[in-house]
């Protein structure tokens, strides 16, 4: 007769910790943790609670509710995108912000000063999508419509930054190339 316990041969209990390795090693694959955004964005920001964050292999996005309507001294902001790609070479990090622009309008402007940041901008952008709720997605697109909004793109961590003054939102995007 037939046991109803199932029976373990001593292959598939081999396999049990591969299984475990498979899963660690999974659930590890985030592109980036919630602490090390907040280490690079509290030099830049006065960041208050976590709204949103999704992180996995190929993207990131995150919303933090931000407690000024200011930007901190340690982020170069500049008006000009040949500058700030200048800067960008300099220091690792873009930051632009002008009342009459939008983040989507300096896009095209670093796209146009310089094509490989202009690229690795897009990219930060458009792969985060995959980790976007829909109204993450609603949220991102209107800040990046948003004139006087802050354009923030860090080189190191491959991250786009808009920070949107009105709503003291910053909101995060990133992406392999």
């Amino acid at each position: 007769m037939p046991s109803a316990v199932a029976s373990f041969s001593p292959w598939r209990l081999r396999l049990w910790p591969l299984a475990g390795v498979v899963f660690l090693a999974l659930t590890a694959c985030a592109r980036h943790s919630e602490d090390e955004l907040r280490a690079r964005l509290k030099n830049w920001f006065s960041l208050g609670d976590t709204l949103y964050f999704q992180s996995q292999m190929g993207c990131t996005a995150a919303l933090f509710a931000a407690q000024s309507d200011g930007v901190k001294a340690a982020l170069p902001l500049g008006n000009q995108a040949e500058t700030a790609v200048f800067d960008l070479r300099q220091r690792g990090v873009i930051g632009l912000m002008k009342a009459d622009r939008s983040p989507d309008q300096w896009f095209i402007d670093v796209m146009n000063a310089d094509r490989p940041t202009g690229v690795a901008v897009q990219a930060a952008a458009i792969r985060a999508k995959a980790c976007m709720s829909e109204d993450m997605r609603a949220q991102f697109q209107k800040a990046l419509r948003q004139k006087g909004a802050v354009f923030v793109y860090d080189d190191k961590l491959k991250i786009l930054a808009l920070f949107d003054p009105e709503s003291r939102r910053v909101l995060v995007s990133g992406g392999n190339r």
